[in-house]
Order: structure tokens, then sequence, then C-alpha cells
């Protein structure tokens, strides 16, 4: 029980440390006051390890993306963008385990019926999933890649929190992108 207890302590402190942001650094030459518009890559995404949620859930994230890029001055136009946003995400459902051993309160399991022996396994003790988001800022003109960020997590299970993950990932990713946020001051 009391294993169980630090494990369930680590996976919240882990999910309340936030995400782990990594970004790609601009190109020296890149004038970002030339960019007013933006728009969003078409997702595609297809197979049988896709969630019956998965288009709500990139939705939430466009969303966030949509109403951080305002904040910046950005306004989104599908028809003619100067810039467009791909969005990669990857899912992979992962599980805890322990190592039982000799000296556990629980103790090994015992095998065999006239073959005495004890055992030392693994056991599981919980399954989450984690995702990886990047998301890839390119010149629609000049067709290259001028900003990169991605960030990874644990996935909540329930929609609420995961809008508020989101909104905090998004915030957290774009602190550094190269467009700030519009200010009086920046008026």
């Amino acid at each position: 029980m009391k294993n169980l207890l630090l494990f369930a302590l680590l996976i919240i402190e882990i999910s309340c440390s936030g995400p782990k942001v990594t970004v790609q650094d601009t190109p020296a030459n890149t004038d970002w006051s030339q960019f007013k518009t933006y728009a969003f890559y078409k997702l595609d995404a297809s197979g049988d390890t896709i969630s019956s949620n998965f288009s709500e859930r990139t939705q939430i994230i466009k969303s966030a993306l949509t109403a951080e890029l305002n904040k910046r001055g950005l306004v989104q136009n599908d028809s003619s963008p100067d810039l467009l946003i791909n969005i990669g995400l990857v899912v992979k459902e992962k599980v805890s385990t322990r190592q039982t051993s000799f000296t556990d309160p629980d103790r090994p399991k015992y095998m065999g019926t006239r073959n005495y022996s004890w055992k030392s396994e693994t056991v599981e003790t919980g399954r989450y999933r984690e995702g990886f988001a990047t998301f890839d800022f390119v010149d629609t003109k000049a067709q290259k890649l001028l900003w990169s960020a991605g960030a990874n997590g644990i996935i909540p299970e329930k929609t609420e929190s995961i809008k508020k993950n989101v909104d905090k990932i998004v915030m957290e990713i774009l602190k550094d992108f190269p467009v700030k946020p519009i200010t009086t001051e920046n008026k």
C-alpha cells in the first residue's frame, strides 16, 4: 500500500510539474512583422489506434493556439495565410510497473507444489497516456520552416482537464514565440 501511495504521489508530481517544452530557434534574418495571418495545415489521421474523440481533442488544441495567436495580433485566414501551422501529435499508452522483491511487505509469489521456489516479478501498477505535440510555423511564400516547438506530458482522462492542460501547454510553448502578445504599451 505504501508503494502505491508513493507511485500516486509521483504521478501527481509529474502531471503538476508542467510540460517539457523544446523550441527550435528562428532563422536570424526573419522579419516577423510581415506575418499577419495564419491557417492550420489539414490534419489527417487514420488507423485503428486513433481514438473516437481525436477530432474533438485536436480542435481543443487549435482553439488554444488560435486564442494565443490572436493575443499576438495574428488573424486566422484559411484562404491566403502568411503562416501555415502544422500540428503533430503522438499519443502512447504507457504502463507503470514495479518489481517485487523478497523484502516487499507483499512478499513474492510462491510457485510450484513440489518445486518450492519463490519468484520475483514485475507487477503492473497503473496505465496512463502520454502525448507529444509539435507546432511547426511555416512561411507560405518561402516554403520554409520558421519556428518549431514541442511539448510532452501526461494526458488526463477528463475533457475538462484536457482543456486546462492544453491552454497551459500552449501558453508555455508560445512564451518563446518571436511575436509577443500585444499589450497597451505595444500599441
